[in-house]
């Protein structure tokens, strides 16, 4: 598992994870103990670039 992300709003890295699921499918809901703020992360799970093997652009660098 990956760390936990830093409060965005006092950056305290005192924070809990309190909804595996966010607004979006590849966020996670977390609190900070520090400042008590509510804040979404990107999950763990979705933390890459992307998928595997795939790049952003085609190959050429242009994307039509």
């Amino acid at each position: 598992m990956s760390a936990a992300p830093a409060c965005p709003f006092c950056g305290a890295a005192d924070v809990e994870r309190v909804g595996q699921w966010g607004g979006q499918m590849i966020t996670a809901q977390w609190r900070c103990r520090g400042c008590g703020s509510y804040f979404e992360a990107v999950r763990e799970d979705f933390d890459d670039a992307g998928p595997a093997g795939r790049s952003a652009a085609p190959e050429g660098g242009r994307i039509a």
